[in-house]
């Protein structure tokens, strides 16, 4: 009977130590109700902080070496048809040492803005949140804003990702044929 209530046990917690590891991020947007363009060519400037920077360094005008969640954007848009470029924020680097030529919007049709806001620990696990923002390059307004609050925070370039890649699908800004690509990790 006690041999019983072990296995029991045992296999309860390797249970919760899987579903700990699915998906329970969650999304929030808002899209202007007169917002029906088409995007072909998207800039993407990340300001992470620490929360998902890998190894991308700016050097100059040149960025090197770009993080998991730039990398894993640029594939899931490009595979849908949609061109991007990007600018990653430095970790540590202080917001003044941003020029404007640093970023190359050239011939963006928006600009998607993804930001960290905070990030907790806690009863829930380790939680952090962010807030995306996309600009209409042409209107020069912004035309859909997103709150997400990413939960898995071993595999979060991936989660962030698919997070944002499906919100903004549902929310008609891509074609339902982008797919956040899978990952090795």
């Amino acid at each position: 009977m006690f041999l019983g209530n072990i296995k029991a046990a045992i296999a309860v917690a390797v249970l919760l130590s899987v579903c700990a590891c699915t998906s329970s991020s969650t999304v929030e947007s808002n899209k202007s109700a007169d917002y029906n363009g088409s995007i072909k060519k998207l800039f993407l400037f990340t300001n992470l902080g620490k929360t998902l920077y890998s190894q991308s360094v700016v050097e100059s005008t040149q960025e090197t070496d770009p993080a998991a969640f730039v990398a894993l954007m640029r594939s899931s848009l490009e595979s849908c048809g949609i061109a991007m470029d990007s600018f990653a924020r430095p970790a540590d680097g202080p917001a003044h040492n941003i020029l404007p030529q640093h970023i190359p919007l050239q011939g963006a049709d928006a600009i998607l803005e993804i930001s960290w806001t905070r990030e907790r620990t806690g009863g829930q696990g380790h939680i952090t949140d962010y807030l995306a923002s996309l600009l209409d390059v042409q209107s020069k307004t912004v035309v859909w804003k997103a709150t997400i609050e990413l939960k898995q925070h071993f595999k979060a370039p991936e989660e962030l990702t698919n997070a944002l890649i499906n919100r903004m699908k549902r929310d008609g800004l891509i074609g339902a044929n982008c797919v956040p690509p899978k990952s090795d990790w």
